[in-house]
């Protein structure tokens, strides 16, 4: 693995663990606290490594959130 990839994989952890603490962050903010040059950025980052839309785990979180249980591919 390149030091760029694993970078890159880190950079996502952080952003999904901060998702998950608090569901509501500006996703700009989040974006460039966790060194991305913009949210379009981010969101590419995400998607790559993920596997995931930004936006589909973002609801994912808020429903866990919420305590409603639906699988990873239905959006609440």
């Amino acid at each position: 693995m390149s030091p760029k990839r694993f970078q890159r994989i880190l950079r996502v952890n952080n952003t999904i663990s901060l998702l998950k603490s608090n569901p509501n962050t500006d996703l700009l903010e989040l974006a460039l606290d966790n060194g991305f040059i913009d949210q379009a950025h981010m969101t590419r980052e995400f998607k790559q490594i993920a596997i995931i839309t930004l936006k589909r785990f973002s609801k994912k979180i808020v429903c866990r959130a919420k305590k409603i249980s639906i699988p990873i591919e239905v959006v609440c």
